[in-house]
């Protein structure tokens, strides 16, 4: 009998121990945040955890970057200004040069027209003439008056494919006032055959704003 007694008594005892060491293991209950007053004048519940915990997605929040508007504004600021400062170079880079001077208007005029010959188009090179019934062009003791009839004569002295390749040298321009100029020169017309040779003087004016020649002379040396 007292052995029955003394047996249950350490089964008591055992399972007392054990059900301390398994309270110990066991999760404990979260308080309820109601219950708290500083978390309940908060917000109290998933509101005021939220705001105790951190984002679960790792996001920082917007109050963590105070600067970030600044920044942003510099650089808004320093783009604003590089742009303009390449608009500006970009407007010293395209300023027009400087308009020719009489003088090299004409010698591009008469550089047009020797580029115009040579590649066999006689209506550039006529281009340099005044297109009028009044220019005159005076050569082997004649004198042709009119744009129609000059070209018709070099069209008839020098057809198409038979043009050669003319150079003008020493070429010399007087300006008389403004709008009028002298020019002389020489000139060499290389034909499949011959070689010509000889000089020219040339008189040039200014109309509506372009140095036309008005009247031509031109001399074959012999």
């Amino acid at each position: 009998m007292k052995n029955d007694i003394l047996l249950f008594a350490i089964m008591c005892a055992v399972a007392w121990v054990g059900y301390d060491v398994l309270k110990e293991r066991l999760p404990q209950p979260v308080a309820d945040d109601s219950s708290n007053p500083a978390i309940a004048d908060a917000g109290g519940g998933a509101g005021a955890k939220s705001m105790l915990m951190p984002a679960d997605n790792g996001d920082i929040p917007a109050s963590s970057e105070p600067n970030a508007a600044p920044v942003k504004d510099m650089l808004k600021t320093k783009q604003t200004l590089a742009s303009a400062q390449s608009a500006d170079e970009a407007s010293r880079l395209t300023i027009a040069p400087p308009p020719l001077t009489a003088k090299q208007e004409i010698a591009k005029l008469l550089a047009d027209q020797i580029t115009g010959w040579n590649r066999g188009d006689l209506d550039a090179f006529m281009d340099a003439y005044w297109k009028n019934e009044s220019l005159t062009f005076s050569g082997a003791g004649e004198t042709t008056v009119g744009w129609d009839d000059t070209y018709a004569n070099y069209r008839a002295r020098y057809p198409e494919g038979q043009m050669g390749q003319i150079e003008f040298s020493d070429l010399k321009t007087e300006m008389v006032g403004t709008e009028s100029a002298i020019v002389t020169g020489r000139f060499e017309h290389q034909l499949i055959d011959e070689k010509v040779r000889g000089n020219f003087s040339l008189v040039l004016k200014a109309i509506d704003s372009q140095w036309k020649i008005i009247h031509d002379h031109t001399s074959v040396a012999r």
